[in-house]
């Protein structure tokens, strides 16, 4: 007599085998066509992945108090792009802005306010974007810094790495 136990294992079993089934393609096992040779020829290799040319980076800002992620930014020869990992959000009635200090620098340079979904892509890439760089966030009025320059907390920083 087979337990209850079993019988679910068994049951299981059965799920199991039928789904990995209907997820393989039987070309793969069985020689369609005419000629037996032709199960024999070798497979196209995959095309070969290459690098694409052009500068790469990337940053990780955390509020200056804590070591904890909270946006990630990309760049690469289609522009930077800036996402947030938590769900951080700026105070009612203000918006997050995004800045550059580039190394040797005096003075942030603006990138833009992040919308509200925590996601701001630039295309082309920032020119004095590079390795080194460092990017902030801090907390502006909706439509940016009237001054050009933060007037807010800067609360997320981060330096920019070539990868």
């Amino acid at each position: 007599m087979i337990s209850s136990r079993g019988r679910r294992f068994s049951s299981a079993s059965i799920v199991a085998f039928t789904t990995l089934t209907a997820l393989l393609d039987p070309s793969d096992f069985v020689n369609t066509s005419r000629t037996p040779a032709a199960s024999m020829t070798a497979r196209t290799p995959p095309p070969a992945i290459t690098p694409v040319p052009g500068p790469s980076f990337v940053a990780v800002l955390h509020s200056p108090q804590q070591d904890q992620a909270s946006w990630v930014v990309t760049a690469g020869r289609n522009g930077l792009l800036v996402r947030a990992v938590t769900a951080e959000t700026p105070p009612r009635d203000r918006a997050f802005e995004l800045w550059a200090i580039a190394p040797g620098a005096t003075r942030p340079r603006s990138l833009g306010v992040i919308p509200p979904d925590g996601e701001l892509r630039l295309s082309p890439l920032p020119s004095d974007l590079g390795d080194g760089t460092t990017l902030a966030i801090s907390i502006e009025p909706v439509s940016g810094s009237p001054t050009q320059q933060p007037t807010g907390p800067v609360v997320f920083v981060g330096s920019v790495k070539a990868i």
